[in-house]
Parts: structure tokens; sequence; C-alpha cells
């Protein structure tokens, strides 16, 4: 991309018949999602070459990294949410169906023991009142939720134990009086607290079996593919202490100075999707930084053209190269 340019695109960007669910896309609930399609189409234009590095500085739950390992680029991404950085880091990492199947069978089978034996693991409770575990779930629950967390936290398996712990949190909040039907911290009314009886071990059993399914389904797309995603916790308007957060084994594998895309002088590109950010000053303080062309995908219906205006007035100040794709 040798050019800014605005353009408004007249190809579908709803994707209403592709689903949002496929391969690890649809391991968790989290927020605001980027639909998958958008990320793919973007980096399949932008990213044709695989050497590229595709970097998301907002990664929430990992969708931009899944797409950018699946197309063959090394994909980095930052965010504050310790929970995004561990589902991100599971959605990237393919792992042996079978040995998840294998620790799935222990899991469950030695939590039906320990409730049948009444064992509940109280010292897996959690111990701040700010909680109020009585206010969002059944006594009943709580305790088979103590119980699988104790024997999913103590897998050997890094990488195993984390994704576990992700379909541990998917139970936990379809086993509580949350409202599933949106994602804000509603509860539920009273009448159908009354009826609500769901089963927490069945509850897990078909998080895990829905989730091991699509890291299959992960697993294989990636057999062909070497590249890497790397998760980091850290704030991305303080990027150098961020990417320090990068394991030293990685550091080790990989040339980190080339992977980092934000700091290299290679053509690779930065994808961004908070339009309501973007005349945000610590934005501004981000993109003074970049080294990376900017790609945006833009609904009007969010932001006015005033607004696209002055974003784009803001890009040119600061001498980003960009594209703004307008739907």
């Amino acid at each position: 991309m040798k050019t800014s340019t605005v353009f408004e695109s007249k190809d579908d960007w709803t994707f209403l018949n592709i689903s949002t669910q496929d391969y690890t896309h649809g391991f968790h609930l989290y927020p605001a999602r980027m639909h998958p399609e958008i990320a793919k189409r973007i980096i399949t234009k932008y990213a044709q070459d695989t050497k590229k590095v595709v970097f998301d500085p907002f990664m929430g739950s990992g969708g931009v990294l899944v797409e950018g390992i699946l197309h063959g680029n090394n994909s980095i991404g930052i965010d504050v949410n310790p929970f995004a950085v561990l589902l991100s880091k599971v959605k990237t990492t393919p792992l042996n169906s079978e040995k998840l199947n294998k620790i799935y069978e222990e899991i469950i089978g030695k939590s039906k023991r320990d409730n049948t034996i009444k064992h509940y693991h109280e010292e897996t409770k959690p111990t701040s009142n700010s909680l109020k575990l009585d206010f969002w779930y059944k006594p009943n629950v709580i305790k088979k939720l103590q119980i699988l967390k104790y024997h999913i936290f103590n897998i050997e398996d890094k990488k195993v134990r984390d994704f576990f712990k992700v379909c541990f949190s998917l139970t936990s909040r379809k086993a509580s009086y949350q409202r599933n039907s949106i994602y804000k911290i509603y509860r539920i009314n009273k009448e159908d607290m009354q009826r609500f009886n769901l089963d927490v071990f069945e509850i897990f059993e078909n998080v895990c079996k829905k989730n091991i399914k699509k890291m299959v389904d992960f697993t294989k797309a990636m057999k062909s593919s070497k590249a890497k995603a790397f998760s980091i916790l850290g704030d991305t308007r303080k990027i150098e202490e961020a990417f320090q957060k990068v394991d030293s084994d990685i550091l080790v594998q990989s040339n980190i100075d080339e992977m980092i895309s934000v700091f290299s002088k290679r053509s690779d590109i930065t994808i961004f999707n908070a339009p309501p950010l973007l005349t945000n000053a610590a934005t501004s303080y981000i993109f003074k930084r970049l080294k990376s062309p900017l790609i945006m995908v833009i609904k009007l219906s969010k932001i006015t053209r005033d607004q696209l205006k002055l974003a784009k007035q803001m890009l040119e100040d600061l001498k980003i190269r960009y594209e703004i794709v307008v739907v």
C-alpha cells in the first residue's frame, strides 16, 4: 500500500450467512467481537505475502490473530484484559484432540466421584465477598464448580490447563443466573430462577465436546501453516514495555525484532476496529508509534462523516499510511 485512501466499498461486509463460530472463534462469548470474515478479507487483501506480520493493538478475544495464522501470517496482539490474553492464547494454540478427550474424561470422572462423596474442595472457593456467589449461583452449583476448578487447575500441562480454564469459564457463566442472551451482567428474573435447574457437569460436558471439536477443525486447518500468534498482556500505549513481556523461549525461537510489525520497517499491517476511538487522545498516541500501514473498516452508521474527516486528518498529520474502507 503506497498511498493512503478512503473509499466506499460496494462489497457485502455484513456476512449475514457466514458463521462467526467456525474453528476456535466460537470457544467463548466476548463483547464487540469483529466478524472473523472482516479480518479474513483484510488479511487476504493486504497481507498476501505470508512473511508480513499482522498486528492487532486491541486484540480482545484474538479473532484477528486466529485469522492471521490460518492465512499463514505471524500475528501479534496486545490487550490489558488478562482473560482476553488467556482466550487468545487458547484460540491460537493447536492441541491434540486425543489428549484433550483423555484429560476431559479424567476431569469429569474425578469430579463426579468427588461430588458423590461430598468432597467439595472448599479451598478453591473465592475468598472475596465482593463476588457475591450466592447472588449468582445456587448452592449446589457452587459446590460442583469448586470441584471442577480443583481438577482443572491441577492439570500439569499448561496449554491443556488453559484450554479447560476457558471451558470452565463458559460453564460458570451458563450455570449462573446471568442472562445468557446478552453479554452485560444482568440476572434473570425471580420466576426463571425458581425454574433454573441446569446440571453443571452436563454443561461442562457440552462445552468441552463442542470446543474439542472446534480444536480438531482448527488444528487440521493449521497443518500446512507454521505461523505463530503472540498474545501479550499489556497497555498498547506502553508498547515497548508490552513487548518486553514476550516469553524468553519465543525470543530464542524467533527474531522478535523482525516479528514485531509495529517497530519493523517492513510493510506489515495493523488492523484497527474501534471507530469510536479514532480521535481519542490515547489512540492518537498509539498511532504516532506505528510504522506499519493501518487498515480500518468503518460502518458509517457508527460514526459521522465529520468524525471520519477528522480521523483522516489526524492520520495524515501523523504521516501514517492508511486505507479506510467505508461500508
